[in-house]
């Protein structure tokens, strides 16, 4: 893991979340109290594996750490570049 720290934003419940960067700074990992927030910059076909499996591995911890708060909507958007 490249950086983990709690940022806690205007002090508010839902400004704080962990903050995760990865993959040299190429996946942002934001967990919120209500939702989680991934964001990929420079997608590569090759990486497309490994961020998927990442991202699915973040879900089954939080989902393993509280198993009551099931969630209630996953959505994904990829946009690749060739080259």
């Amino acid at each position: 893991m490249s950086d983990v720290r709690i940022e806690r934003g205007s002090g508010s419940v839902a400004e704080f979340h962990i903050l995760s960067y990865l993959f040299a700074y190429r996946m942002t990992i934001r967990i919120r109290v209500e939702r989680v927030e991934v964001v990929c910059s420079e997608l590569h076909q090759l990486d497309v594996e490994w961020f998927k499996a990442t991202i699915l591995d973040v879900l089954r911890a939080l989902k393993e750490h509280r198993p009551e708060s099931p969630f209630r909507g996953f959505a994904l958007a990829i946009v690749m570049h060739r080259g």
